[in-house]
């Protein structure tokens, strides 16, 4: 059969991992590589052996050769290379958050179905083998019905190991020069961009269904500093009355207690499900803080504790068992376990929370359409 061929847009830190999903399936091909850095654009292809290199998206969008794109932009372009990409018939590999606003999650929604193509968010933390594994317990019922979880995201003053970053960088993996992540007309800010991993899995694991999701409804959110946009603690209230909780921590002078050292970044996290025989717990993540399994099931019907230290914790795999799954999707005529639909609804849950951290009270998912700035 024909290999699905690829143009990858964009690449920065992580396009690194996206391409070795790309590399790594038996049935696709990277035709491509574009970035506005025309010298960043052709190192990533030269290491990666890739022959074409564009610095605009629209060129690239017109080369017939292309079958699907991979689109890893600053956050305000997602929406108009996803739309363009779809009306070029190209199906859309997208990068998590989806869009910076609900206008422009419908947009891309409605020209992917328009085009014929497939949607895929790249929620990446959704082919995280300790949580697909959480999934399974779930689904074969091992914790009851759940009704909590929660989740800590911890920011350290640590850093990645020099030997490992000189090693990666080798590899093609780039340390960016200017973080458009700080710009909030660009990258959306802290919560938007790191937080939106949270709904993703809490509609996902909250629900003992492999295909339905637990919606979330409402949401209540503190945050002490709305500039920084840290230290904060989001709660919110499942279609079925679970409930959820994050927190979301620092790393200034201040705060000199957290030394989170790590592969791919300085963050901690940790995840906890709650149900009504057990508890699930998936440790570390990004970087690794506590020597605990990567997963760790209780029963307490049973009163037994049993880990899973067998499971690939590495967090990069994820990003490419993601690119694996949209090519299986393309190939198969499948539905992505993330799609638009769900990319918008997680968006919407953190305009809701920006909402309620402005207005002091809980809001309604699906009442607030965009950011605040």
């Amino acid at each position: 059969m024909k290999k699905i061929r690829a143009g990858v847009i964009g690449s920065g830190a992580i396009s690194y991992s996206q391409i070795r999903g790309w590399l790594s399936h038996p049935d696709a091909e990277i035709v491509a590589v574009c970035d506005v850095v025309e010298a960043r654009a052709k190192r990533k292809a030269e290491i990666f052996g890739v022959k074409k290199t564009y610095t605009s998206y629209d060129a690239l969008l017109k080369d017939d050769e292309i079958d699907a794109v991979d689109i890893l932009l600053p956050h305000h372009l997602h929406a108009d290379c996803a739309i363009k990409a779809a009306e070029a018939g190209k199906h859309v590999l997208l990068i998590k958050p989806m869009a910076m606003s609900s206008k422009d999650c419908d947009a891309v929604i409605r020209a992917a179905k328009k085009a014929g193509v497939k949607l895929q968010i790249q929620e990446n933390y959704m082919f995280y083998p300790p949580f697909e594994k959480a999934k399974e317990l779930i689904v074969k019922g091992e914790i009851g019905k759940p009704v909590v979880i929660r989740f800590r995201s911890i920011f350290g003053l640590g850093g990645i190991s020099k030997v490992f970053v000189e090693a990666l960088m080798n590899e093609g993996m780039d340390i960016p020069a200017e973080n458009w992540r700080r710009d909030k007309k660009k990258g959306g800010g802290s919560i938007f961009d790191d937080l939106v991993h949270h709904p993703a899995l809490a509609r996902w694991l909250m629900s003992t269904d492999e295909k339905k999701r637990n919606e979330i409804k409402t949401v209540f959110a503190f945050v002490s500093d709305l500039e920084r946009e840290r230290p904060a603690v989001i709660c919110w209230k499942h279609e079925d009355g679970g409930l959820g909780s994050l927190s979301f921590s620092p790393a200034d002078v201040e705060f000199n207690v957290h030394e989170v050292h790590g592969r791919y970044g300085d963050i901690f996290e940790g995840y906890e499900v709650f149900g009504t025989k057990g508890v699930i717990w998936i440790n570390n993540c990004v970087a690794r803080v506590i020597n605990d399994p990567p997963l760790v099931l209780y029963n307490g019907e049973e009163g037994t504790r049993t880990t899973f230290e067998d499971l690939d914790s590495d967090w990069s795999k994820s990003l490419q068992r993601g690119v694996h799954h949209f090519i299986d999707c393309i190939i198969k005529d499948e539905e992505p376990r993330m799609t638009g639909e769900d990319g918008k609804k997680c968006c919407e849950v953190i305009f809701a929370a920006h909402k309620s951290a402005r207005e002091g009270k809980a809001i309604e998912v699906g009442t607030a359409h965009q950011l605040p700035f």
